[in-house]
């Protein structure tokens, strides 16, 4: 298997000992880039593809909302602690 991936150019990076998480993280990333990106886009090539990919990884991980973050981007600030800033002490 690496002698393929090396045929091609491809680096193969062992995971930690201790993070059993992080295939399961890139397994998410990987899901939701084919779902948001790669099934709606039709490519020409890999220099677009490598263009469409930079400005979805940019996307995904400034501009767009998660669940766990109350629906706010990383780089903006959530709906109900802005509320709680905002709101005038009762």
């Amino acid at each position: 298997m690496n002698e393929t991936l090396a045929e091609a150019d491809i680096k193969t990076v062992p995971i930690g000992i201790r993070m059993p998480h992080m295939n399961s993280i890139m397994e998410r990333w990987v899901q939701s880039c084919r779902h948001e990106l790669l099934d709606r886009c039709l490519l020409w090539n890999e220099r677009h593809l490598r263009y469409a990919l930079r400005e979805y990884e940019h996307f995904y991980n400034q501009r767009r909302a998660y669940q766990g973050l109350n629906q706010a981007a990383p780089l903006r600030p959530s709906r109900t602690r802005s509320k709680t800033l905002t709101a005038s002490p009762t």
